[in-house]
C-alpha cells in the first residue's frame, strides 16, 4: 500500500503554504496528497475514454467514479444493486456509459439485488453490489447466509458507504460487527487510489478464498474527489458455473460450512493480509505512534501533516480477519500509554486490537459519539493524553465555516402537498388521530407523525390498531409508490392475511422527478436505454402507458393491490374535495372492519399540462384556493398565479366537466 501511496506524492506534492495544497479539510496530507471536497460530474465521453484506456493515466475523481473505474478495469462482469444518495453515482453517473463492457443495472431492493448477485457468482460471473449501511440490514438474511458458502465461484464484492454524520440515511450504526459477525473480509479504502484499486484486490480475495467481500468507504470518501493513476485494464474469462448442489443452506450443512470457513478460510486470509500491501507501516521521528483503519486515515495524515515531529503510523486497510502479527510488530516499538488507535464509527478496531495486546490504548471513550473523524478530532485526542502539545494560540489546521444549517423540505411542485392539507384538517377535526410515514417525502410533511424506514409505515399502523381496535377508524399509514415496490407490498399482504382494519395511503407518483432514479420503481418508460433492464420492466406494471387515459383507474400499482385482495380507491392528486371524500370514506369502513388503501395518483396533471396548458403549479394553487386550505401568498410568483386564480379555477372545472 505505501507504494500505491507514494505514488500520488510524485503528482500532487505541494507546498505546505501553497493555496493548491488544501486537502479534504483544508491543507495537504503527509503524504501530499490533495483532495478537494466538491463533486465534479465526468462526462460521457471522458469516463468511456477512461475505461478504454490501456496506458496509465492519471486524472482527478470523486471516489465513487474511481471505483467504478476501478471495477471496469478489474473485469468485473456485472453490477447490481438499489439507489441511494451515498453511491448511487457507482452505477448511475459511471456504469451506465460503459454497459458494453460491465452489465450494469438496478434492483427493485437491497435483498433481490443481493440474490441477483449471487446468482451471478454461482454462474461464473464477478458481480459489484452497490448499497448503504441500512440496505445491508435489508438483506442480512440472505448476506449472511450465502457468506458461508465456501466453494469455488465467481467474485462478489459489496461496495457500502458508510453514513456516520449521518447525511442521508435513519441511522448511523457501523456496520463492521455485523460482517465480522459472518466471517466476511472487510476492506477499508484509505484514499481515493484505495477506491481505485480496492475492487481487484478484493475480487481476487473473493476468488481465492471462495468468499464475499466488503469495501466499506467513509461518505467523505466516496464524494470528494483525489488524484488516481489508472492500472492496465484486464479481461477475466466468465467461470464456468459452480455445482449448485454446493448451495444448501440445510441445518447440518450450515454447521459444517461454519466449521469450515472459520478452520481454512480465515486463517488464509490472515496469511494473505501478512504478506499484502493492505497494511502499510509510515515510519515516524516521534516516541509514540497511531494505528488507524482506512476510512479514518485522512484526517489523522491531515493533522500529522502540521506537526514537526511525525509520529509512526499503522494504516490497515485489511480490518477483517484482524493482521495480528502487524500490529503486535507495530505495537512493540512503544511504551504502554504511546500508542493510540483512531478510527471512524464504533470502537470495532480498538476493543479487537486491546484483546490482541492484553492493553488498554489510547481511543475514544465508550460513551464516545464521535463516528465521524476530523483533524479536531485527532488533535483533541492527542493532547488529552499528552502526546502532543497544544497551543491554543496556534491553530495549523484552517477552521471550516460553519455549516448552513437546510431543514428538509417538500419539493415546490410536490403534487401531494394538497394531501398533506387535507390530513391535517381531519386531524384538526378529530378524525384522524395518528398518521404513520414512510421515509422520504411523507417523513417532510407536517400532518405525518412517525418515521422509521421504508416499508414499515403501515406494519406500525397495523399493530397500532390492533392493540387499540375501537379507534382503528382513526389512523392512517401513507407510503410512497416507490416504497410500496421497494418491501411496502410485504405490510399490505400483512394487513389483509392479520385483518387489520384502517387506512393505507400510496402517493403514486407514476415518474421519477429524480434523474439520479433513486425512486427506480417509478422510473419513466422513456428513461436511458442503457439503463433499461428488469427494474424498469416491473416498473410499467405501476405506471399507466403513455397513450392511455388519464383516469386513476388506470393505474397498475392498483391491478397489483387488488391482486393481492386489497380494496383501493384511487384519487386525483390535485383534487382535495376528491382526497377529503375518499379519506372519510376509507376511514368509516375502518370502522366496519375493512382495510382500505386510498392511491393518490399525481400523474393526471400533467397530462393536462400537455393537453391544456395548465401548470401543476396553477393547478395545485387554484384546487388549493377552492378548499379553503389558501393562505396569503409568500412569493411573487405565487402571488401572480393568485391573482388569476379565478381563470385556472374556470379552466379546471371546464376539463373536469
Amino acid at each position: 500500500m505505501l507504494q500505491r501511496m507514494l505514488k500520488h506524492v510524485k503528482y500532487t506534492t505541494t507546498s505546505p503554504k501553497s493555496k493548491s495544497s488544501l486537502g479534504v479539510f483544508g491543507h495537504t496530507n503527509f503524504l501530499g496528497i490533495t483532495t478537494q471536497n466538491t463533486i465534479r460530474s465526468i462526462s460521457t465521453s471522458s469516463f468511456l475514454s477512461l475505461a478504454d484506456s490501456t496506458t496509465q493515466t492519471e486524472v482527478t475523481l470523486t471516489g465513487n467514479t474511481a471505483l467504478a473505474l476501478g471495477a471496469v478495469h478489474a473485469g468485473f462482469h456485472a453490477a447490481d444493486g438499489y439507489p441511494n444518495k451515498l453511491n448511487s453515482d457507482v452505477i448511475d453517473k459511471a456504469l451506465k456509459h460503459v454497459t458494453d463492457k460491465i452489465s450494469a443495472s438496478w434492483s427493485i431492493n437491497e435483498a433481490t439485488a443481493t440474490g441477483a448477485a449471487l446468482g451471478r457468482t454461482i454462474s461464473g460471473q464477478d458481480c459489484l453490489l452497490t448499497m448503504n449501511v441500512p440496505g445491508v440490514f435489508q438483506a442480512a438474511d440472505i448476506i449472511s447466509s450465502s457468506s458461508f458458502f465456501n466453494v469455488p465461484r465467481g467474485a462478489l464484492v459489496y461496495y457500502v458507504v458508510t453514513d456516520y454524520i449521518p447525511t442521508s440515511t435513519q441511522h448511523v450504526i457501523d456496520p463492521r460487527q455485523f460482517f465480522a459477525s459472518i466471517k466476511l473480509p472487510i476492506l477499508e479504502p484509505a484514499n481515493h487510489q484505495s477506491l481505485y484499486d480496492l475492487p481487484r484486490i478484493a475480487a481476487d480475495i473473493s476468488k481465492k478464498f471462495h468468499t464475499p467481500v466488503a469495501i466499506l468507504a467513509s461518505d467523505m470518501l466516496a464524494h470528494s474527489e483525489g488524484l488516481i493513476q489508472t492500472s492496465k485494464a484486464r479481461i477475466i474469462p466468465m467461470k464456468d458455473a459452480a455445482d449448485l448442489k454446493n448451495f444448501k443452506t440445510l441445518p447440518f450443512i450450515a454447521a459444517m460450512n461454519y466449521k469450515s470457513v472459520v478452520q481454512e478460510r480465515i486463517p488464509g486470509l490472515e496469511q494473505y493480509y501478512k504478506n499484502s500491501d493492505l497494511v502499510t507501516e509510515i515510519p515516524g521521528d516521534a516516541n509514540w505512534g497511531i494505528i488507524v483503519n482506512g476510512n479514518g486515515s485522512v484526517s489523522v495524515s491531515e493533522f500529522v501533516s502540521t506537526l514537526k515531529s511525525k509520529p509512526s503510523i499503522l494504516i490497515i486497510e485489511g480490518i477483517y480477519p484482524l493482521p495480528k502479527e502487524k500490529i503486535i510488530a507495530f505495537a512493540n516499538k512503544f511504551q504502554i500509554g504511546k500508542l493510540a488507535v483512531i478510527e471512524d464509527g464504533d470502537r470495532y478496531l480498538t476493543d479487537q486490537i486491546e484483546l490482541l495486546l492484553e492493553a488498554e490504548l489510547i481511543s475514544k471513550n465508550r460513551e464516545s459519539t464521535d463516528l465521524f473523524i476530523t483533524p479536531d478530532y485527532v488533535r483533541d485526542l492527542l493532547t488529552q493524553h499528552n502526546l502532543i502539545k497544544h497551543d491554543p494560540q496556534f491553530q495549523p489546521i484552517p477552521k471550516l465555516p460553519e455549516p448552513i444549517l437546510q431543514t428538509p423540505e417538500v419539493c415546490s411542485s410536490c403534487p401531494f402537498e394538497m394531501l398533506d392539507n387535507v390530513v391535517s384538517e381531519l386531524k384538526k377535526t378529530g378524525e384522524i388521530s395518528a398518521a404513520f410515514g414512510d421515509i422520504g417525502c411523507p417523513a417532510l410533511m407536517n400532518s405525518f407523525d412517525t418515521v422509521v424506514t421504508t416499508g414499515v409505515s403501515d406494519t406500525i399502523r397495523q399493530g397500532y390498531s390492533l392493540a387499540r381496535p375501537e379507534l382503528a377508524g382513526q389512523y392512517i399509514s401513507v407510503t410512497r409508490d416507490a416504497c410500496e415496490a421497494h418491501s411496502g407490498l410485504d405490510e399490505t399482504r400483512n394487513a389483509i392475511f392479520k385483518v387489520a382494519s384502517g387506512v393505507k395511503i400510496i402517493l403514486n407518483n407514476q415518474k421519477t422527478t429524480n434523474k439520479n432514479k433513486t425512486n427506480l420503481e417509478t422510473v419513466d418508460q422513456d428513461d436511458d436505454p442503457k439503463l433499461s433492464n428488469l427494474a424498469q420492466k416491473f416498473a410499467a406494471r405501476f405506471a399507466p402507458q403513455p397513450d392511455s387515459s388519464p383516469s386513476p383507474d388506470t393505474s397498475k400499482i392498483e391491478k397489483v393491490l387488488r391482486a393481492e385482495g386489497a380494496e383501493t380507491i384511487s384519487v386525483d392528486a390535485y383534487d382535495a374535495s376528491a382526497i377529503k371524500t375518499a379519506l372519510k370514506k376509507a376511514l368509516s369502513d375502518a370502522d366496519d372492519g375493512l382495510f382500505t388503501i386510498v392511491i393518490v395518483q399525481a400523474k393526471r396533471a400533467g397530462l393536462i399540462k400537455e393537453k391544456e396548458g395548465i401548470s401543476q403549479c396553477e393547478m395545485f394553487e387554484a384546487n388549493l384556493a377552492s378548499t379553503g386550505f389558501f393562505t396569503a401568498p409568500k412569493s411573487q410568483e405565487t402571488r401572480n398565479i393568485h391573482e388569476h386564480m379565478p381563470e385556472a379555477t374556470q379552466r379546471i372545472k371546464m376539463k373536469n366537466s
